[in-house]
């Protein structure tokens, strides 16, 4: 999964991205809307993560202020560990 291809060209990884661009909600719902769960969602990111595709972005005091384009976790937050993934330029170039 080193390449450009092997991230454009599974499909898991590319519907993540493709919902993020479309600012999907929640990881809740970015999880269902792509068939996963949670768990399995997270370990996805993480991989975009490394790749420079997404980027974490952890807010000030634990809490989402919500209204961040491209973000997964951009509506109403809960008081789980408030860690929010956004597509990066780099993500969207590789939709394009």
């Amino acid at each position: 999964m080193g390449t450009r291809s092997s991230i454009s060209g599974t499909s898991s990884f590319r519907e993540i991205l493709l919902r993020m661009g479309e600012g999907d909600g929640t990881l809740a719902q970015l999880a269902e809307g792509v068939g996963l769960s949670e768990g399995s969602l997270r370990l996805r990111l993480d991989h975009l993560q490394r790749y420079g595709y997404v980027e974490r972005v952890v807010t000030e005091g634990g809490r989402c202020a919500g209204g961040c384009p491209g973000c997964c976790s951009s509506s109403p937050c809960n008081d789980r560990s408030m860690a929010a993934y956004r597509i990066t330029e780099k993500g969207k170039a590789l939709m394009q």
